[in-house]
């Protein structure tokens, strides 16, 4: 067990450091830095765990300035992507689920560190399909926020609401 804490307490601390330095990205490095010593299936619950912990308090707020209409179909969208996530988390080898987590957050990360905006984001099926590939991303890896960020970033709304109702789809309230 003190081995598994020796492994864990770093990768937590360098992970909660950039979420509080950037304000998100937490379980997408923690996930990445727990894979290489415990399989996807060790290692998600104990983020997501230890992500929602970590966020309680910025609930209040985010409930005064969340869009609640893009909301709800976010939420809608991630209950029917959960299922299959979790059926990947089960179904795939560790090792396939682990590159997987790696390429994804690779491309997530690309896509946003080139500043793209994704268009037809204005649509009413937008926010139901990006919160389908959450649900899916975060039932199977701990990689949901990517696909939120990516729809709040090229959606029409302002930056409070963006991050207001980010903060509630990632932690379902």
């Amino acid at each position: 067990m003190l081995d598994n804490m020796a492994v864990m307490v770093p990768i937590v601390m360098l992970a909660a450091l950039v979420r509080g330095f950037s304000g998100f990205g937490f379980a997408a490095i923690a996930v990445i830095g727990m894979n290489l010593f415990f399989t996807p299936q060790q290692s998600v619950p104990v983020i997501l765990s230890l992500d929602l912990l970590c966020s309680v308090n910025l609930w209040k707020q985010a409930r005064q300035q969340a869009n609640y209409p893009i909301l709800k179909k976010l939420i809608a969208g991630s209950l029917i992507g959960i299922p299959l996530g979790l059926g990947l988390l089960l179904l795939l080898p560790a090792e396939l689920l682990k590159l997987a987590i790696c390429l994804f957050i690779l491309l997530f990360s690309l896509f946003l560190a080139c500043n793209m905006r994704l268009p037809h984001m204005d649509k009413p099926l937008a926010p139901g399909l990006f919160g389908f590939l959450s649900g899916a991303g975060t039932a199977s890896a701990s990689v949901g926020g990517p696909m939120v960020v990516a729809y709040m970033l090229s959606s029409p709304l302002n930056p409070q609401q963006q991050r207001a109702t980010m903060i509630l789809v990632f932690y379902r309230e």
